[in-house]
């Protein structure tokens, strides 16, 4: 699915939504998923899931 900004006409996905939001959490938790993944509301295993998805690093 896409979305379209307006004004400049670029699209924007919302998987690109969800990597940059997985990102954010990830570096603002210095690594550490379990902190991560409450800051989404989201469990451990579903933050880990997502970054091996986007090939993020943080904690195992």
């Amino acid at each position: 699915m896409l979305l379209q900004t307006q004004g400049d006409g670029k699209s924007i996905s919302l998987e690109g939504i969800e990597r940059t939001l997985v990102e954010n959490a990830v570096s603002i938790s210095n690594g550490n998923y379990s902190a991560a993944a409450r800051l989404l509301g989201i469990t451990r295993s579903q933050l880990a899931y997502r970054c091996e998805k986007y090939k993020l690093e943080g904690e195992a």
